[in-house]
């Protein structure tokens, strides 16, 4: 999911052109093979790694691009 950012909100804030959101199971945070739904499969991981790659390099500028790996949590109250 792409959110384009069309302003900052604070002063002094670095420009932004867009956050985008991406979904992947668990295992993918530490397996490459899992992140590119390869598990277990060197040549698999290998060919998706490829297409991801030249996909990636028609839109994605790769020295400017900055990635932060983040998590997303249910919170719930305590049960009663």
């Amino acid at each position: 999911m792409q959110n384009v950012v069309v302003r900052a909100l604070t002063y002094g804030a670095p420009p932004l052109d867009a956050v985008v959101e991406e979904g992947f199971p668990e295992a993918a945070m530490t397996d490459p093979q899992a992140f590119f739904d390869a598990p277990g499969d060197e040549a698999k991981y290998r060919r998706n790694l490829a297409a991801m790659m030249e996909s990636c390099q028609r839109f994605i500028d790769f020295d400017k691009i900055d990635v932060l790996a983040s998590s997303q949590y249910i919170v719930r109250p305590p049960a009663t």
